[in-house]
């Protein structure tokens, strides 16, 4: 392994284990000061703070040393019919899972009380998950474990990585995680594919609005 895939490497792990402490210690402190019945909005709220810091690293770092490959567009020209595909199949899977799922529902259903829940839900969901996500573990994270392993190495782990990452928001919820690191192991090898975030962006916002559908049919307000 060269120096530079080395130093690309452990700066895309730092940037996760920064973005998880984060995580853990802001989520405490905001149950903390709010209590166990904080409303989701502000726990999507925080979520999309913390990741504004993390984009910043990334952007620094990746002007810096070029670390981690950031390319948008695709290089293979078969690139369309690839992802359409792909994305048909992740909906298709990700419905027929939530029917075998059945009555289980995840923490965040759980935790959500008011049509402003759902709509924080719906707005992190569709406009910000599909761009920072993609960005740190398709893009960041992705480039620095192929230069360091390989490609086929970098599609397994980062896919695994994603559905760990979404391991307490589908805590109880056994399929709903299956589902997620499915589209995440698939989204990965589109990235590998084409060589580029564009085509994941889209897979992931598919994927999205599918689980957002779903959640506003079967949404009761408390």
């Amino acid at each position: 392994m060269s120096d530079k895939a080395r130093w690309d490497l452990r700066a895309a792990l730092l940037i996760l284990a920064v973005k998880l402490a984060a995580d853990l210690v802001l989520g405490l402190a905001a149950a903390a000061i709010l209590g166990p019945d904080m409303p989701v909005w502000t726990m999507v709220s925080l979520s999309t703070l913390i990741w504004i810091p993390v984009l910043l690293i990334i952007g620094a770092m990746a002007r810096q040393r070029e670390a981690g490959r950031l390319r948008w567009g695709t290089t293979a020209g078969w690139s369309k019919p690839l992802v359409a595909g792909i994305g048909v199949a992740a909906i298709v899977q990700s419905v027929l899972l939530s029917f075998l799922a059945g009555d289980v529902t995840t923490p965040l259903q759980e935790a959500m009380r008011t049509h402003v829940d759902l709509v924080a839900v719906a707005v992190f969901a569709l406009l910000i998950a599909p761009l920072v996500e993609e960005l740190f573990f398709r893009g960041y994270l992705y480039g620095a474990l192929e230069n360091a392993f390989g490609r086929t190495l970098a599609v397994i782990v980062v896919g695994l990585v994603f559905g760990m990452f979404h391991g307490v928001q589908y805590a109880g919820a056994p399929t709903a995680l299956l589902a997620v690191t499915v589209m995440g192991l698939a989204t990965t090898w589109v990235r590998a594919i084409t060589g580029g975030l564009w085509p994941c962006i889209v897979l992931h916002l598919l994927y999205n609005l599918v689980g957002v559908s779903l959640l506003v049919l079967t949404f009761v307000p408390a």
